[in-house]
């Protein structure tokens, strides 16, 4: 019998693209013969779906979980090739276990980071994926969330792929989710209320759950300006100053027109910056003030993710 090293496991890996800990027991079963591995792995179904993995995976779902008894929260894309797909019971099945999975053991990027600042678009998630699917699903010892990934890909008979997860551990704060429509876009975001019973009141919740449709709709990409980095800050500055140079404008007048742009850029960025949407005529952070004082709350927000299907990502080069 032939020794199932780590080495040997990752080269069968490559071969067949199935998860380490299914190559792992496939070896063992097949004496280490790697051929008849494959022919074990290909007998459940795990090796053809691996098959697929070269074929473009762009359709799919944005799913949200919120566990508010555990102080948790999740939001996942979940990939496939086909829109018809992406609308089957399965499927959907799978997008629902792996967005609870991932709120029950996902481990979240540390919001005290003001680097990360939440890391709204599952950047982070990328090179976490991996491990993360290798991970047993909570209630259903012995089978991992890989394993039940490829088991669905197999019965789909398409390239299904888990492409980024956000997590928060919010504890006792309020965590609202908005999915638009067949799951295009997904947005959780988390709010701090004051007096904290009052997270429960529904009226408090339909404030919160409105302005998560906000970010769906904007685009946010921070809280507000204290989180945007000040390598952003000087970009955008340098660009702004330039561009005024470039159009003739005096040097004298170039600062002020630098920090007029930059006002209007973090309107545009900063979610509490943004004009209303159901309101142009006031900022997110005046409407804010004025419908929770109506309500006799405090409420902050801390954090938000917004995913978007199939949007571009820095990490996309290193994926399929």
């Amino acid at each position: 019998m032939a020794e199932v090293t780590t080495e040997r496991i990752r080269a069968l890996r490559e071969r067949t693209g199935a998860g380490m800990m299914d190559v792992k027991r496939a070896l063992e079963q097949a004496g280490g013969n790697e051929e008849e591995a494959i022919r074990i792995l290909r007998e459940k179904g795990l090796a053809q779906a691996a098959k697929r993995a070269t074929r473009k995976a762009l359709e799919g779902v944005i799913e949200t979980v919120v566990l508010p008894e555990r102080g948790r929260a999740a939001i996942i894309e979940l990939n496939c090739e086909t829109d018809f797909v992406a609308r089957t019971g399965d499927f959907r099945a799978l997008a629902r276990a792996l967005a609870e999975h991932a709120a029950f053991v996902g481990d979240e990027v540390d919001p005290r980071d003001p680097s990360a600042h939440a890391d709204p678009r599952g950047e982070s998630s990328v090179a976490r994926v991996d491990a993360f699917l290798d991970r047993p699903l909570t209630g259903k010892p012995g089978l991992t969330a890989r394993e039940l990934l490829t088991e669905t890909a197999a019965r789909l008979g398409e390239h299904v792929r888990l492409r980024r997860f956000v997590t928060f551990v919010a504890g006792a704060r309020m965590v609202e989710t908005y999915v638009h429509g067949d799951g295009r876009i997904g947005v959780l975001l988390e709010a701090e209320v004051s007096p904290q019973e009052a997270a429960d009141r529904a009226e408090v919740r339909a404030m919160v759950r409105d302005l998560a449709m906000q970010v769906a709709a904007f685009r946010a990409e921070y809280v507000d300006r204290s989180q945007v980095p000040e390598a952003v800050k000087a970009r955008e500055r340098e660009i702004y100053r330039t561009a005024a140079l470039n159009e003739g404008k005096p040097e004298r007048v170039v600062d002020r027109i630098v920090e007029g742009r930059l006002e209007k850029f973090y309107q545009e960025v900063c979610l509490l910056d943004q004009p209303y949407m159901r309101d142009g005529s006031v900022s997110v952070s005046r409407h804010l003030q004025q419908a929770s004082g109506a309500l006799g709350v405090k409420v902050g927000l801390r954090r938000f993710a917004r995913f978007e299907r199939a949007e571009q990502l820095a990490s996309d080069d290193q994926q399929e």
